[in-house]
């Protein structure tokens, strides 16, 4: 049977104790952490617009809003 030495032991735990607060501290005050990510839309993007769309809508915001 290998034993390790006892020297190692406790520098190991002390390393995972310190690295798992490191991680705490940084999530907690990063000044990104209390933003959330932009969630993935699952719905298919719009379809371009076709000519006829663009020419019916500057025909509507012309009767909207005539220039004289």
């Amino acid at each position: 049977m290998t034993s390790r030495p006892v020297a190692t032991l406790p520098t190991s735990i002390y390393t995972q104790v310190s690295i798992r607060a490191l991680v705490n501290v940084h999530a907690t005050t990063h000044p990104a952490a209390g933003l959330s990510r932009p969630s993935k839309v699952d719905e298919e993007p719009e379809a371009e617009p076709t000519e006829e769309d663009l020419h019916a809508a500057l025909e509507a915001e012309e009767r909207d809003d005539p220039e004289e």
